[in-house]
C-alpha cells in the first residue's frame, strides 16, 4: 500500500501480525491511498492513519463521489 502525504509517497511497511499487536503506534503517518506513480481513485476518496513502524491501520475513511 502506498500513501500520498503532504511530504509525497510513502511506502507503508508490511509487517507480521505478532509485530503489529507488541508496536506502540508512535510514529503515524497520514495520507490517501494511491498507487505506487500516486494515481489516486477518481469517484471518492479513501483516507488512512497508519503505523508507519508496523503498518497496522489505525483509522480509516472511504467518501465516494
Amino acid at each position: 500500500m502506498y500513501l500520498l502525504t503532504k511530504d509525497g509517497i510513502k511506502k507503508v511497511p508490511q509487517k507480521g501480525f505478532i509485530r503489529q499487536l507488541f508496536c506502540m503506534h508512535r510514529n503515524e503517518i497520514k495520507g490517501e491511498d494511491c498507487s505506487e506513480n500516486g494515481l489516486v481513485r477518481i469517484s471518492g476518496c479513501d483516507s488512512y492513519l497508519v503505523c508507519a513502524d508496523c503498518g497496522k491501520i489505525l483509522a480509516e475513511s472511504h467518501v465516494n463521489y
